[in-house]
């Protein structure tokens, strides 16, 4: 492949993430045989995801417990439509049908998993946490941990099992070697793409040629403080005693200078290559990403 040219690959189903949601939908759609790929930001070696760092607990309730309590539970837990102290359910237009295929699925979860990989275990660590909630004792109700050891004990809850055997593996650790497994057996790519340091180096030149007012107002504008991004745009448009609807204008007008000035060095800096991927894949992987 030629310096700047770059890497196109076709597929059905395209992944942003690899977690335990990515993971899910790229083994789902290939297992109904789509071509998958899944791109994500993470090298690696330094992959940490949510589901990672959680405690890789899961629902699972007993395939053996009663489906109409399970059902019934289940919407007591995500409405309250049929809890006697509640006046009005949250969810009242699709609050059955959700129950319902929740009651359906969710005791296939355990199973699912050992699927992937025959080594891994689910190891009941909670029973129906609203013993009061109608179903409740006949439900099966089951909140599980992930382990590949068989044990859910203190050493399994924090201990550390990232560069362990996957044998060892606990919690968070444990989930992610079993989806992992999961999709590797599928021959699913998983493209680790990285930001190009020429590129940003074209956006902070792009920056430096604005207006200093034009630049720290785009700065201000997308700033990660912390805060709901509409009170922070709120007060910005206060402070410079205009609408809201009028800031976000003025930021497009500077964003379409930033695309524009982008674009022209674009031609410099058009390769934005992976760090790495799990996977072999049949070209190195490629990518530009827009300025957002």
């Amino acid at each position: 492949m030629k310096l700047n040219e770059p890497a196109e690959y076709q597929a059905d189903v395209v992944i942003i993430g690899f977690g335990s949601a990515g993971g899910c939908a790229a083994i789902e759609a290939r297992d109904f045989g789509a071509e998958v790929l899944i791109l994500e930001k993470q090298p690696e070696d330094t992959h940490y995801s949510n589901t990672r760092m959680s405690g890789g607990g899961f629902h699972s309730p007993d395939p053996a417990g009663d489906f109409d309590s399970l059902k019934a539970y289940a919407k007591a837990m995500f409405s309250g439509d049929n809890l006697p102290d509640k006046l009005e359910g949250d969810q009242s237009e699709f609050a059955d049908e959700l129950a319902e295929l929740w009651a359906q699925y969710a005791p296939q979860n355990a199973a699912f998993m050992r699927g992937l990989d025959p080594g891994f275990q689910a190891v009941v660590s909670a029973a129906a946490a609203f013993p009061e909630f109608p179903g409740a004792a006949k439900s099966g109700y089951a909140c599980v941990r992930s382990t590949y050891t068989g044990k859910y004990d203190e050493d399994a809850i924090t201990g550390r099992t990232k560069d362990s055997a996957k044998s060892t593996k606990q919690s968070g650790e444990a989930f992610h070697a079993c989806m992992l497994t999961g999709v590797q057996s599928r021959n699913v790519p998983i493209h680790v793409i990285a930001r190009r340091p020429d590129l940003l180096d074209a956006l902070d030149g792009c920056l430096q040629s604005l207006r200093r007012d034009q630049r720290e107002l785009v700065v201000d504008y997308y700033r990660e403080s912390g805060r709901p991004k509409s009170d922070r745009r709120r007060d910005l448009a206060q402070r410079l005693g205009i609408t809201v609807n009028a800031l976000a204008i003025r930021v497009y007008r500077i964003r379409e200078t930033l695309t524009a000035c982008m674009e022209s060095r674009r031609a410099d800096a058009t390769d934005a290559s992976c760090v790495g991927h799990y996977l072999a894949a049949p070209k190195p992987c490629t990518a530009i990403e827009p300025l957002e």
